[in-house]
């Protein structure tokens, strides 16, 4: 009885830790940014780059083919209708093109940037 009663305490702990990881997932869109974007004190020049988000760490990533251009945190706000196409949100800061957040086609949230880790790019 007490061989049993262990079984099934490791089979829920397996189960609930098997679900926890189904739902923690990275979402991954090619976006094309337009103009010259700073992202987290970083300059991603206008291009097309694979964005990426990872809700178990709230970390946004931004790809140049297998290079990482930058990492910064993020939030994901939910939103009251479903994105109808993926798009960036930037803001002017210091006379520079700043990111603050990204939005994928069919979702129903919004990433938004860390305030406090989105800097403009230094001058050079």
């Amino acid at each position: 009885m007490k061989n049993l009663l262990s079984r099934i305490a490791l089979l829920t702990l397996v189960c609930t830790l098997g679900l926890t990881a189904a739902f923690a997932k990275e979402k991954s869109k090619f976006i094309a940014f337009k103009n010259d974007t700073t992202v987290n004190g970083t300059l991603v020049k206008k291009g097309t780059y694979k964005v990426t988000f990872n809700d178990e760490t709230n970390e946004v990533t931004i790809w140049k083919e297998k290079e990482l251009l930058v990492k910064t945190s993020a939030k994901l706000l939910p939103r009251d209708q479903e994105v109808k196409q993926t798009f960036l949100s930037t803001k002017e800061q210091n006379n520079a093109r700043v990111l603050n957040g990204i939005a994928f086609e069919g979702e129903k949230s919004m990433i938004v940037i860390d305030e406090s880790a989105n800097k403009a790019a230094k001058p050079q």
